[in-house]
């Protein structure tokens, strides 16, 4: 199945494949989808840089388009 966020063809959870989920919880509450937050501890990114920090390092970074 396609996810309906990326259109990639993977594992879906509620029609998301886990790497859309994990980015929506982020940018939605601030901790992953484990419940970790900044440096893997509970505290919630609160901020929009501190979440961004989060996707990087979860692997995210911008594709240039052509």
């Amino acid at each position: 199945m396609k996810c309906t966020i990326c259109g990639e063809d993977k594992e879906l959870r509620l029609g998301f494949c886990f790497d859309c989920a994990e980015a929506q919880s982020i940018i939605g509450e601030g901790v992953d989808m484990d419940d970790k937050g900044l440096g893997g501890g509970k505290l919630k990114a609160q901020e929009a840089t501190g979440r961004l920090k989060m996707l990087i390092k979860k692997g995210w970074h911008s594709t240039p388009t052509n």
